[in-house]
């Protein structure tokens, strides 16, 4: 939610007031201010896909289908932005704890963030309007899923926009490559159908190069680097 109007209150801490008394005058100033929508309990319905097209499919049909599914990844459907249509309905997380793999459940937080970020990343939003050139902050618990939805960021603008460069960074070279690369961005994409999937040209602990070679494809990359001189 963007705040763009003034909605006629000052929410400083102070010493009169308790965080807890604060955060419910600001909700309550929400309320108010018609700011806060109803939760919508409705569960998208997920779409399915073939893991490998089917052999009395023309050459025509492999086309088409491929090219809306592609389509839909860049641009969204009509409820979600593409970014978010890919997450919910084509990339799979890793359990670390256990070792599998799941598909993410609907969140609506989850897919107003992605439409945060696809606003600043093409300009286009169903909730933010444009928002091009400008940088998000997430800030959350541990655990929360922060680094998947970015692992997944990461591998849509690679597979949807040619010649790019995504840089990741994280806390530690070791956690860039590990924790960041291998589990939230190459784990999904191994795991995406063959016909969707662009050719890996590099594979390392660094880089995830995504092309046909020569200069053909995608050509994109996404390097990972810790925030650190040494890295």
């Amino acid at each position: 939610m963007i705040i763009k109007e003034n909605i006629g209150e000052t929410f400083i801490p102070s010493m009169l007031e308790s965080p807890k008394e604060m955060t419910k005058r600001y909700m309550d100033c929400l309320e108010r201010n018609n700011l806060i929508g109803k939760p919508n309990r409705q569960i998208p319905v997920r779409e399915s896909f073939y893991n490998n097209l089917p052999k009395h499919m023309s050459i025509d049909e492999r086309s088409k289908y491929i090219m809306e599914i592609m389509k839909k990844w860049k641009r969204g459907d009509d409820m979600f932005c593409g970014n978010m249509w890919a997450y919910y309905n084509i990339m799979k997380i890793h359990v670390r704890a256990g070792g599998g793999e799941i598909k993410p459940t609907f969140r609506q937080y989850d897919n107003k963030t992605f439409d945060l970020y696809n606003s600043c990343i093409y300009g286009e939003s169903k909730m933010y309007g444009n928002n091009s050139g400008k940088g998000v902050v997430a800030v959350g618990k541990r655990g929360e899923g922060k680094s998947a939805k970015i692992g997944a960021l990461a591998l849509s603008v690679a597979s949807c926009n040619k010649s790019v460069t995504v840089l990741l960074t994280s806390k530690s070279e070791a956690t860039a490559q590990d924790s960041l690369l291998k589990e939230k961005v190459k784990f999904p994409y191994y795991r995406l159908p063959s016909y969707i999937k662009h050719n890996a040209l590099a594979d390392n602990r660094n880089e995830l190069y995504l092309g046909s070679g020569g200069g053909l494809g995608i050509d994109s990359k996404i390097l990972v680097k810790a925030p650190v001189p040494e890295a």
